[in-house]
């Protein structure tokens, strides 16, 4: 099966649906790729962020049999990782 970023993409937006499934309702973020993940502008308190980071791996190794420490990417990557968006390039370019 053949990996893109359409499909990163949907495992991105799916794996935010679930981590709002077990959030309180003023907690719930937006299921976007606006995301702000991290910073003092985000919504997505740290250990939501473990929790979606970790979906995201188990999401693409499920499908494709990929291991991935996405904390380490975000850790050697030279540009900022703030936001889903930044996420979903940044995963793209490693797969």
């Amino acid at each position: 099966m053949t990996i893109n970023k359409s499909s990163v993409q949907e495992i991105i937006l799916s794996s935010i649906g679930e981590m709002n499934e077990s959030l309180a309702d003023e907690k719930k973020v937006e299921k976007s790729l606006n995301l702000i993940l991290y910073g003092s502008s985000s919504s997505v308190d740290s250990l939501s962020f473990v929790g979606l980071i970790v979906s995201i791996e188990d999401s693409i190794s499920s499908a494709y049999g990929v291991e991935l420490d996405i904390m380490e990417l975000i850790e050697n990557d030279v540009n900022t990782v703030d936001t889903a968006k930044s996420l979903l390039e940044l995963l793209s370019k490693n797969l």
